[in-house]
């Protein structure tokens, strides 16, 4: 009776997993940080002295809340602030005492209400002077909090995939010690991985300035109201199905693997989440594209990166317990991994390219973004971890080695002596070691903005000032995230009270493609807001009608030229990266097809194969060593 309810609550856990896995495969909306659209004063700007206001408009909906802004002085003493707005709002206004003459630093941090990120910057004005150069807003590096519980989130997926593909699979020839040992590490990996991604939650959303109620209240907002907040829940009952999962398969050695399966699907429905609530809900198109790559490209380095660590945690007590076996315990598990971890490398790249075409505009993001430079970084790791890895496979198979001993790069790695049996452990360590980096470097990435987020919201602006019926009128057409622009209408009576108050505001929008008439929302006094497709190359004409009481409406115009954007999707970057993805998994395809075709079991093979599966029987380990286990 207990058997038919663990096989029925396990099917319904696989049902409710499918129907999640299905819900993450609906596009969803584009996100986009909130980034500053524009501040009074702007930034290097002079101020009269006595000013008492600053004002932030930004992209998004922010938590003002949640959000922190420090103003100091040139020589770093604190002045003293008041922040209005509650809620949601795109509109920061800042209270302050008289400024003296003085230059003025506004560090300000605001979390988005949209896609529950994290974005910072910094304004310098001067007060009755002119500051020094405006600051530069150069890449902006992750608070290192989030990076590190990010790191440890990762490194705990990638171990739990590891142990769930490649540790049960290649380590059946050492007996069952061992591979509990392995299951054992897939528990407390899903286990970390639950508490990385409820401190990542709490570490978002921190703020010391917050008191511990209302950080607990904001950060229950940000998971229930936002789409990132509401994908981060469903990871996190992913994974709470995946520690069940896989404790009922740590007790059942014996047993079929249906409890497996269910949190391999569990941790699919994982990477999902991670996927559509990160950088592939920032995209305008191709969002489902980048999000099946990037969930292929965290199974591909759970089995590679993940696989490698377990196959070293377990394999390591094992030699020290019985170091004669070395050879009879190292070929069998070597030969069986070796071809995963091969076609699991070939997946990482090919991900990694469709990922990196979407997210860089160009190879000059490399060297001007955090997260153009985290990615070479990575790239560079993870070519060396792959030589060493090509290294350790000749070792192991000794008719390839042979094939390939005369030629170069290997015959000089030989003479280097690092392809020797001998040398065999310290080169896996070295390539576990840098795929670690690796996961490091990501956990950067995947914490930062990508360079395409960072290009669009620095597009530069026009600012159009319009006098008429006794109004200044001011038109803006701003970035308003991926594929859309927001365009903002300011108004400013020259006569006070003004004698005929506007009632609404409508743009009409004519370009290249058409024209739209546009209603805009007050958002704020005398602020009017809307939201559009975003302009393509061209010249544009915005026709702002403004309604008035007990007067005929006022109507201005402005033009603009928008120059072509050498970083809009499907650019040459973007096409050759996914050629060359695209390329790379046709020939792993193929690789494998003629792989199988010509895998023909001979006598010898046969006896071979045999020899894989026969069980090693491992001394048992002292007490005291037990113990470390």
């Amino acid at each position: 009776m207990t058997h038919g309810r663990g096989k029925g609550a396990l099917r319904g856990a696989a049902v409710l997993l499918v129907a999640l896995l299905l819900a993450l495969l609906v596009p969803s909306a584009a996100q986009a940080h909130s980034e500053l659209q524009r501040s009074d004063p702007l930034d290097g700007a002079v101020v009269p002295v006595g000013r008492t206001t600053l004002t932030l408009w930004f992209g998004e909906s922010v938590a003002a809340a949640s959000s922190s802004f420090v103003l100091r002085t040139q020589d770093g003493s604190l002045v003293p602030t008041t922040v209005s707005g509650q809620g949601a709002t795109t509109v920061i206004e800042i209270e302050t005492a008289p400024l003296e003459r003085n230059t003025y630093q506004l560090d300000w941090r605001v979390f988005s209400l949209d896609d529950g990120h994290t974005t910072s910057g910094t304004l310098l004005f001067g007060a009755g002077l002119r500051p020094a150069p405006p600051t530069s807003r150069g890449p902006q590096i992750p608070p290192t909090a989030l990076v590190l519980v990010r790191w440890v989130d990762l490194t705990a997926l990638l171990a739990a995939i590891g142990a769930l593909t490649v540790g049960d699979r290649v380590l059946r020839t050492l007996g069952d010690r061992v591979r509990r040992r392995a299951r054992t590490i897939a528990l407390l990996a899903v286990l970390a991985a639950w508490y990385a991604g409820v401190l990542t939650s709490l570490v978002r959303t921190f703020d010391a300035t917050l008191g511990l109620g209302l950080w607990w209240n904001q950060t229950w907002l940000v998971l229930t109201e936002t789409p990132a907040g509401r994908f981060w829940l469903a990871r996190q009952v992913a994974l709470t199905v995946a520690v069940v999962a896989v404790v009922v398969w740590r007790r059942r050695l014996s047993r079929p693997r249906r409890s497996a399966v269910v949190a391999l699907l569990a941790l699919t429905v994982v990477a999902g989440c991670e996927a559509w609530a990160g950088h592939a809900a920032t995209l305008a198109s191709g969002a489902t594209l980048v999000g099946v790559a990037a969930v292929a490209h965290l199974w591909a380095a759970g089995v590679w990166a993940g696989g490698l660590g377990v196959l070293a945690w377990c394999l390591v007590p094992a030699l020290r317990h019985a170091p004669g076996e070395r050879g009879r315990l190292l070929g069998p598990v070597w030969r069986a991994y070796s071809p995963l971890a091969a076609v699991s490398t070939v997946v990482l790249l090919a991900t990694g390219l469709v990922e990196a075409g979407h997210h860089l505009p160009d190879l000059g993001a490399v060297t001007t973004t955090v997260y153009g430079a985290g990615i070479a970084a990575k790239t560079v790791l993870m070519v060396v971890a792959f030589g060493l890895a090509g290294i350790n496979t000749a070792v192991v198979h000794p008719g390839l080695a042979a094939r390939v001993g005369g030629r170069l790069p290997y015959a000089a790695v030989r003479r280097l002596g690092l392809g020797s049996p001998r040398r065999f452990a310290w080169t896996v360590t070295a390539e576990a070691a840098l795929l670690g980096l690796a996961v490091a470097l990501a956990a950067v990435v995947t914490s930062t903005a990508t360079s395409r987020e960072d290009l669009d919201a620095r597009r530069p602006t026009t600012v159009h000032v319009e006098r008429a019926d006794g109004l200044f009128v001011t038109f803006e057409e701003v970035p308003g995230g991926p594929g859309t622009g927001r365009l903002i209408v300011r108004l400013r009576a020259i006569v006070r009270p003004d004698p005929a108050p506007v009632t609404a505001v409508d743009v009409d929008l004519s370009g290249p493609t058409g024209h739209v008439l546009v209603p805009l929302a007050l958002t704020g006094p005398d602020r009017y807001e809307g939201t559009v497709a975003e302009p393509g190359a061209g010249t544009w004409t915005a026709t702002v009608h403004m309604h008035r009481t007990n007067a005929s409406d006022t109507v201005t115009s402005s033009s603009w030229t928008v120059e072509p954007r050498a970083a809009a999707h499907g650019g040459p970057f973007e096409v050759v990266s996914s050629a060359l993805a695209a390329l790379l998994l046709a020939l792993l395809a193929l690789t494998l097809l003629v792989l199988r075709r010509r895998s023909r079991p001979t006598a010898a093979a046969a006896a071979a194969a045999a020899l894989d599966r026969t069980p090693v029987t491992l001394p048992e380990p002292a007490p005291r060593e037990e113990s470390l286990l």
